[in-house]
């Protein structure tokens, strides 16, 4: 499977976080094997690498902890920046 690692896709950029308002109706393995479809949201998270398999699959996302398809999400407005770097996030990775 071909691709490449990317540092950003339109707005969203490795090292943005993030917040996902609707779970998601997709997702991409190619980072990370865990599936987001459970998730409690919303969901704080924080973009640690980005791929692009648009020829085929999309774009690809992580956060270390789920594989996000960031190109479904951002189409469906399942996700928006979260420019406050909320401190919900530490607490969870932590957890």
């Amino acid at each position: 499977m071909k691709g490449t690692s990317i540092l950003k896709y339109k707005d969203y950029h490795i090292g943005d976080y993030f917040i996902i308002t609707k779970r998601p109706i997709s997702w991409n393995s190619r980072l990370h094997d865990n599936s987001p479809f459970d998730i409690e949201v919303p969901y704080y998270g924080k973009i640690t690498k980005m791929f692009d398999m648009s020829d085929i699959y999309g774009i690809a996302m992580t956060d270390g902890c789920y594989g996000f398809s960031l190109d479904t999400m951002v189409d469906r407005l399942e996700i928006i920046k979260n420019k406050t770097k909320n401190r919900r996030l530490k607490l969870l990775k932590l957890g």
